[in-house]
């Protein structure tokens, strides 16, 4: 099984840091050249993609391509008004599953002033 190799909305330049198997699914958590922002110079981003363990492609359509495949930037704001992303995941240790959902804790470091 594989995505579309040619498409690089699917995965582009991916630095996998983490997977996690929890309940029907499998989680991937990476680093990305963010396509959406390819006009604008070269940005990473961080990104969780998740896959159904059973997913076996398409039967006549996308045979061998996974059909469940989905990612998302990781986006750790509280409110909408100020974002906050962590674009340099390098490591995924503690970490908690409750009731199938994953419950992460992350930490960054302060830039000196």
């Amino acid at each position: 099984m594989r995505t579309v190799y040619t498409d690089s909305k699917w995965l582009n330049e991916p630095q996998f840091v983490s997977s996690l198997s929890v309940g029907s699914y499998v989680y991937f958590f990476l680093r990305e050249v963010a396509v959406e922002h390819e006009n604008c110079g070269r940005v990473v981003y961080s990104r969780v993609a998740r896959l159904c363990k059973k997913d076996v492609g398409g039967k006549n359509v996308l045979r061998q391509v996974w059909t469940s495949f989905v990612k998302a930037r990781l986006n750790c704001s509280i409110s909408s008004q100020f974002p906050l992303y962590f674009d340099q995941i390098r490591d995924l240790r503690n970490y908690v599953v409750l009731m199938c959902r994953i419950r992460l804790v992350f930490t960054g470091r302060l830039s000196p002033p």
